[in-house]
């Protein structure tokens, strides 16, 4: 089922805030919607992390010829987020958007693998921003770990990651399914084995190291 799409490209910035709320009110638990802004999104966003905080999720999805799209997300379970929670979700919305990728380019679609690809790719170097600049530097802190530790491997990963990135794009951009979907299959493997590490062991870490100041870091991180 196709989510809903709201374009506020054309309301007047006074009602933009308004009636995205009215949306976002009538999604259902777990529903999500896509809407359209002329231009940078995370003023309406900032306006949901004081009004709505533990009741959304946000992320982009594309941006470009003056025009951003960003997916809305109101969640099942409401209230203060873990990073476990956070972050954990935010892989199974990059998964979901790497799996409808490589289902366009299966299907030999390659215009639609190319935009879908974009979204995924958009998603993915976000998720690693907010690691990399929000929270690993300051756990190596307070955990003591001076540049190594879990994190430094992380962060090789997100390496080797940017780099089937790369490829990625490279390979659809120039219409090669064949190519793409064989990177397809070394990123799937990379991915899966990096988010398990991430889930079961330096998210629950991030969280202790958070604890007490957690909710205000992840009001950060959600505007990346």
């Amino acid at each position: 089922m196709t989510e809903p799409t709201l374009d506020l490209s054309a309301a007047p910035e006074a009602e933009r805030a308004q009636r995205l709320g009215a949306a976002f009110v009538a999604l259902a638990p777990g529903g999500s919607l896509t809407f359209a802004t002329p231009g940078d999104p995370r003023k309406l966003v900032r306006d949901f992390v004081a009004k709505q905080w533990g009741h959304f999720d946000w992320a982009p999805l594309r941006a470009g010829d003056g025009r951003h799209l960003s997916q809305l997300s109101k969640r099942k379970q409401q209230g203060p987020h873990s990073i476990l929670d956070m972050f954990g979700d935010d892989h199974r919305r990059c998964d979901e958007l790497f799996a409808n990728a490589e289902s366009a380019a299966q299907q030999g679609d390659a215009a639609l693998a190319a935009d879908l690809f974009a979204r995924y790719e958009l998603g993915l170097q976000r998720h690693f921003r907010m690691e990399e600049e929000g929270i690993f530097p300051e756990l190596d802190k307070r955990m003591g770990f001076m540049g190594g530790g879990p994190t430094m491997v992380m962060r090789e990963e997100h390496q080797q990651m940017r780099g089937m990135l790369r490829r990625m794009a490279g390979s659809v951009e120039q219409g090669n399914l064949e190519e793409f979907l064989g990177a397809c299959e070394t990123m799937l493997y990379l991915m899966e084995q990096h988010n398990m590490k991430e889930e079961q062991m330096l998210y629950a870490m991030a969280d202790d190291a958070f604890s007490a100041d957690r909710d205000e870091l992840l009001r950060r991180l959600v505007l990346f």
